[in-house]
């Protein structure tokens, strides 16, 4: 795991709605007692509604961490996901 996340490099503008989407809609129904998404990414995103749903995964009792890469990462956008998911960045 550490040597993938090691070669992941920071370029362009990628569309993180529909991952983040995605990885609340495969973990929401799971009966695990505590349910986690961590977001690696620059942040530099299509812009989309991310505080609603982000704010809607944590009502489900989900936690959304980011973890932003690059320079030129958006560390505002990244900080607010995890400001929203009630998670870390």
């Amino acid at each position: 795991m550490k040597d993938a996340i090691s070669k992941i490099i920071a370029s362009g503008e990628t569309n993180i709605y529909p991952a983040l989407k995605n990885a609340y809609e495969q973990i929401k129904d799971d009966k695990a007692k505590t349910k986690h998404i961590i977001l690696l990414s620059d942040g530099r995103s299509l812009h989309d509604e991310f505080e609603k749903l982000t704010k809607e995964i944590a009502e489900q009792k989900i936690t959304v961490s980011t973890v932003a890469v690059g320079a030129q990462a958006d560390k505002e956008l990244m900080e607010n996901i995890a400001k929203w998911g009630n998670g870390r960045t």
